[in-house]
């Protein structure tokens, strides 16, 4: 993962800690951000430090740090067809099978 320069301290809304020996380095921050909007789900935004994968050898393992490092957000998919429209991958499970994503 690429290191993202972020802003902030202990009390603001973008919260993070700081190492300050050497060159400053930030070593705590918030995990995710989340915008819902309980009137209308789809309505809803959020991004992540590490993206949407966990797997580090996923596209999109990282590819929301640089919004987050931003303050800036994605839509979030609620809705089963919006899911399907903007699915890039689907992984189905089922017994014996080899868990290999397929694309849409």
């Amino acid at each position: 993962m690429t290191p993202v320069a972020v802003s902030g301290d202990q009390d603001t809304v973008q919260v993070s800690s700081w190492r300050t020996l050497g060159t400053p380095t930030a070593q705590v921050g918030s995990v995710a951000r989340y915008i819902f909007d309980l009137s209308d789900w789809d309505a809803g935004r959020w991004s992540v430090p590490l993206g949407a994968s966990g797997d580090p050898r996923s596209p999109h393992f990282a590819d929301q740090s640089h919004l987050w490092a931003d303050v800036q957000d994605i839509p979030q998919l609620w809705s089963w067809d919006r899911i399907e429209r903007h699915a890039s991958q689907r992984l189905v499970l089922s017994p014996g099978g080899n868990g290999e994503a397929d694309t849409p």
